[in-house]
């Protein structure tokens, strides 16, 4: 019966699984072909589909992890708070970090190629996770917050990836680099490379998915 529940908690766990991806396919489809010229709010609709995605996936790969053979919960996998720390992909990588770099679990990690120097040190990923994290926490509703007046805080989801744009070609190539870059071409480069960093980020995602799903990687494995 007990493993039943577990049976039962991971059936739902791959059904996650499987709309995160579809609907990472589609962010990342709507991304690649943004209009540069005129692309203004519609970027709101691939940060919208990107956050949602690789919230689900970070918060199901911890499940897995935390999950033990009757169902039950070794270490709550992830703080929730409605408001904040639930849309938070910062702190979820963070914490999903936390946890594969653990010895015991961080040997299979290492058999699998997962990048653990670009999950935890990738300033272009920090930047572009830290854009989407802040639309998923509240900037989404930056326009009617606006209009309501509510007082809070979040900054212009299009300044936001602004600022991600201006600053993605410095930290990828370089100054020396980027300044070679014809004039006309800078943005197209641009967005070539967020889109690999992405790329990368849904790839080691994938090992750790598969990982987790085949329980090669657990807190079982953690010595108490």
């Amino acid at each position: 019966m007990k493993h039943k529940k577990a049976k039962e908690k991971r059936r739902h766990l791959k059904g996650e699984i499987k709309a995160g991806i579809m609907v990472l396919t589609k962010g990342m489809d709507l991304l690649k072909g943004l209009n540069y010229q005129i692309e203004l709010e519609s970027v709101y609709v691939p940060f919208l589909l990107l956050s949602f995605a690789f919230e689900r996936l970070l918060k199901c790969i911890l499940c897995l992890i935390f999950l033990d053979d009757n169902g039950n919960w070794i270490e709550q996998p992830f703080k929730y708070q409605k408001s904040v720390k639930g849309h938070d992909l910062v702190y979820l990588k963070e914490r999903l970090i936390s946890v594969i770099t653990i010895k015991e679990i961080l040997n299979e990690i290492t058999r699998a190629k997962v990048d653990i120097n670009f999950l935890q040190n990738d300033e272009a990923l920090k930047l572009i996770i830290k854009a989407l994290s802040d639309f998923g926490i509240g900037a989404r509703y930056y326009n009617l917050g606006k209009v309501l007046e509510d007082g809070r805080k979040y900054e212009d989801p299009i300044i936001t990836w602004d600022r991600v744009k201006e600053n993605m070609l410095l930290i990828t190539r370089g100054l020396d680099q980027t300044l070679k870059i014809p004039g006309n071409k800078r943005m197209t480069e641009t967005y070539n490379d967020i889109i690999q960093i992405l790329g990368k980020l849904i790839i080691n995602l994938n090992k750790l998915i598969s990982l987790a799903f085949t329980k090669k990687i657990a807190f079982t494995q953690v010595a108490k």
